[in-house]
């Protein structure tokens, strides 16, 4: 009986311990884009262009339309996974949406619901979310998984442009 206690207690330490990992993670990259925020001028200047933005509403895609929507498209792709769920999914989607409209005509943007298109999110190999997909030429050449300040995002949409 003891025995068991300890294998159970084992296998729930490294279950814990692994969960514990993703949402430090979490809490780490939150820290990280809230330390990006700076009073000095030069952020002030270029938050508040960033704010002149417009954001956009991002058409959804599922397993039925992804093929034409992402793979068959002539310009490069943004796919945010996302789920109803998820609370970083939901903090994310001003960010993308911002995105989406500094990008507009250069880039298309696309949602996809990993809990309402399981195949293509198995198919594109996603696993935790939120996760931004970046296609070009209806292969998959990059990305992010979990949250990231807006800066690094344009700078992972740049390398691909």
């Amino acid at each position: 009986m003891k025995k068991r206690r300890k294998v159970r207690r084992k296998h729930m330490m490294q279950v814990f311990s692994k969960a514990g990992l993703t949402a430090a993670l979490t809490i780490a990259t939150a820290i990280l884009s809230l330390s990006a925020c700076s009073h000095s001028p030069e952020k002030q200047a270029a938050s508040s262009a960033e704010a002149n933005i417009e954001a956009i509403s991002i058409e959804k895609t599922n397993d039925e339309t992804f093929k034409k929507d992402v793979l068959m498209s002539k310009e490069p792709v943004v796919v945010d996974f996302y789920a109803d769920w998820c609370q970083p999914c939901k903090m994310m989607e001003p960010v993308v949406e911002s995105l989406a409209g500094e990008y507009k005509g250069k880039v298309k943007f696309y949602k996809l619901n990993i809990d309402e298109s399981p195949i293509t999110t198995g198919l594109c190999g996603i696993g935790p979310i939120p996760t931004l997909a970046v296609f070009k030429n209806g292969e998959l050449v990059g990305g992010n998984v979990g949250m990231a300040p807006r800066s690094h995002l344009k700078m992972v949409l740049e390398k691909f442009l």
